[in-house]
């Protein structure tokens, strides 16, 4: 389970997988979810609030603001990104 205390929201992620932090973006916090020991220039991620993401070139969801996205078109990583958004809940105040 990853819970991000200061924007209110938490989502469950695979064991084998990890979250790492991409700082504050211009209006939302940023994540990346990979999995453990994947390298970076594959398409094999999923991210939440990524300001390059486009619709055009892979698959996007918003949950109260908060944009789930991925360019993959692997079906385990489609998998964890349905997970994900699943389990995605925003907690507001």
């Amino acid at each position: 389970m990853y819970t991000n205390e200061e924007n209110h929201f938490f989502f469950e992620y695979p064991k084998d997988w990890e979250v790492i932090d991409n700082g504050l973006y211009k209006t939302h916090y940023g994540l990346t979810i990979q999995r453990i020991g994947k390298c970076d220039d594959s398409d094999d991620w999923i991210r939440i609030n990524s300001p390059q993401f486009t619709v055009k070139d892979g698959k996007c969801i918003t949950i109260n603001d908060q944009h789930i996205c991925t360019y993959s078109n692997d079906a385990s990583v489609l998998d964890i990104f349905d997970k994900i958004a699943a389990s995605f809940t925003v907690e507001r105040d």
